[in-house]
């Protein structure tokens, strides 16, 4: 079972994509914004809220750790150009709007996984 990490301080948003996650036969922790780089052990991939203050900066840094490349969905509103582009500029490899992340976050990850050069 994938180790997906989760890193949102909304609690309300993240027990969605938790159980969208673990429906999907994943296995989700959340992690606050701050600590994401702290717990990349063992995970597959990330789903970011990158609309919160420190989520941006927990997307770099978890660019920064040593070892496997970590897929990374990052998440905001649709409206929201600037924060798209400051995530895709800190290493997000998708960007998605906040309605399709809740409706598809393991279909999201799979094609992620599906795309990405194999070495």
């Amino acid at each position: 079972m994938d180790l997906i990490l989760i890193v949102d301080d909304d609690l309300l948003f993240t027990a969605r994509l938790e159980a969208a996650l673990r429906e999907g036969g994943l296995q989700p922790r959340i992690v606050s914004p701050s600590r994401a780089a702290a717990t990349t052990e063992g995970a597959a991939a990330a789903v970011v809220n990158v609309a919160t203050p420190r989520g941006v900066e927990a997307v770099r840094a978890l660019r920064a750790v040593p070892g496997p490349r970590l897929s990374i969905v990052g998440y905001c509103g649709h409206r929201d150009v600037a924060q798209w582009e400051a995530a895709r500029a800190a290493g997000c490899d998708r960007v998605v709007p906040n309605a399709a992340v809740v409706r598809d976050v393991c279909g999201l990850l799979t094609n992620l996984r599906r795309s990405r050069p194999r070495g």
